[in-house]
């Protein structure tokens, strides 16, 4: 069985395969070039006119994106399996996905066969059904051009679900963690993140944490994933944080006698 390392090692190949802008591009003249300090975390536009933005990221988000900060996300998620093993049998819906990174290496790896994605940008979707043809996956890969907080799918369709680094974009971040609960099944788990403090949503732990036991109660399990970024003395923005939750499965409902 392969260690944690040699799994992250696999992911940050995979990474290095299918964004390779990491290499011929420069992070900071990509975050100029696409005017993210107005365009991105300071813009206060309604969340349905952050989609051109995001299709603007998409072509570089190998060289925006930092593979260290999405090897901290999996490990985290690959440390927390314990509440539930990630089966080839599986439906696995993500809300936010983005170019589906974690999605599709998880298919190639671990399960699981049907993967649903979900994301305002035509181009964050079009780059994921891009990777997933060149793995052959194509025909298990569904993809809806939505905002997260309205999937449109079926209540209780999902066996898992991700909503990873994306709902601290959203002003409305905690109708992402509704509609995560609305289409998990009971007993399905999900693994919901985002950036604490971030200048568009200013999620605060205290409230990400309530809004998160208030849909799926007191069993998450919250985890700080990135250390707090520091700007000078002053710390500007927390990183990443975690939970792990599941789907309670409703044991209210009695037999007619």
């Amino acid at each position: 069985m392969a260690t944690l390392q040699e799994v992250l090692d696999n992911f940050q190949q995979f990474w290095e395969l299918f964004f390779p802008e990491q290499h011929t591009l420069h992070r900071e003249e990509v975050l100029t070039a696409i005017g993210d300090l107005e365009r991105g975390g300071n813009c206060r536009a309604p969340d349905p006119e952050m989609a051109a933005y995001q299709n603007d990221v998409a072509g570089v988000y190998g060289a925006y994106e930092a593979v260290r900060y999405q090897l901290y996300t999996l490990r985290n998620l690959l440390e927390s399996q314990q509440r539930g093993d990630l089966r080839p049998d599986q439906h696995l819906v993500s809300l936010g996905c983005g170019p589906a990174s974690y999605e599709l290496w998880l298919m190639m790896n671990q399960g699981p066969r049907r993967v649903t994605l979900v994301d305002h940008s035509p181009a964050m979707l079009a780059r994921a059904r891009s990777i997933a043809e060149r793995l052959g996956v194509s025909e298990r890969v569904t993809t809806i051009v939505s905002d997260a907080t309205s999937s449109g799918l079926p209540p209780k369709s999902a066996d898992w679900v991700f909503c990873l680094n994306g709902m601290h974009w959203s002003s409305n971040w905690r109708r992402w963690i509704y509609e995560a609960g609305r289409i998990l099944k009971p007993g399905g788990t999900g693994y919901l993140s985002c950036t604490l403090k971030f200048p568009r949503s200013r999620i605060q732990r205290g409230d990400f944490e309530a809004a998160v036991q208030n849909r799926f109660g007191r069993g998450a399990e919250f985890d700080h994933v990135v250390p707090p970024r520091q700007i000078g003395e002053h710390v500007a923005f927390d990183m990443r944080y975690y939970a792990v939750v599941q789907m309670k499965v409703d044991s209210s409902r009695r037999k007619r006698r």
